[in-house]
């Protein structure tokens, strides 16, 4: 699924904007410079995103937005330094680890609510490997991007991962739960 087409150009200028907070936010403390003329339009248009860092294959931070609210490019710039800095599962982000880290952008589609009344019905209704989740009850949510689908291939596993991640019980069905599909469109420094 796409509603916008970001080219190998627009992917690597995002990349660059990544890797710029970082080395930015580590060594002056501040957000870089963006001449906002110079870039293509599609990357001043309000999107969510969520960036991933990872060392080696190993998850290093993960921040992000569900609900586009700035333009994409700023979008970009902040959720890296969040994933670095903000992570509260992880340690702040050190200049020696700079060179070692790999940088993913996901791109979020907009949200689309599931009519689901049941566990049974919510997993029959997921398209393993191409939907990104977003479960709703109360206070409760949390979301898994459709990459995390590689390490929980199986649709049951995907989803009561994801209900313990947002505090809720595995095996129930909260009568005020909602559930939210997208899809996204991720580039890597890793190609």
């Amino acid at each position: 699924m796409s509603f916008i087409e970001l080219t190998p150009k627009h992917q690597q200028q995002l990349l660059m904007l990544a890797r710029s907070s970082l080395r930015d936010s580590l060594t002056t403390y501040q957000m870089p410079a963006v001449e906002e003329n110079e870039l293509d339009d599609v990357l001043k248009v309000p999107m969510a995103c969520f960036v991933t860092l990872t060392i080696q294959g190993e998850l290093r931070g993960c921040i992000g937005s569900l609900e586009a609210s700035r333009p994409l490019y700023q979008e970009v710039i902040q959720r890296a330094k969040d994933a670095a800095f903000n992570d509260y599962r992880f340690p702040n982000l050190e200049h020696h680890e700079l060179g070692k880290i790999v940088i993913e952008i996901s791109v979020l589609t907009p949200m689309t609510r599931m009519a689901c009344q049941t566990n049974d019905e919510l997993l029959a209704s997921l398209n393993p490997f191409h939907d990104g989740l977003l479960i709703k009850a109360g206070r409760y949510q949390a979301t898994f991007l459709p990459q995390v689908w590689d390490s929980l291939p199986d649709a049951g596993l995907f989803v009561g991962q994801l209900k313990k991640k947002a505090g809720l019980p595995v095996d129930a069905w909260p009568a005020n739960i909602e559930c939210f599909r997208y899809h996204v469109i991720a580039f890597s420094e890793n190609g």
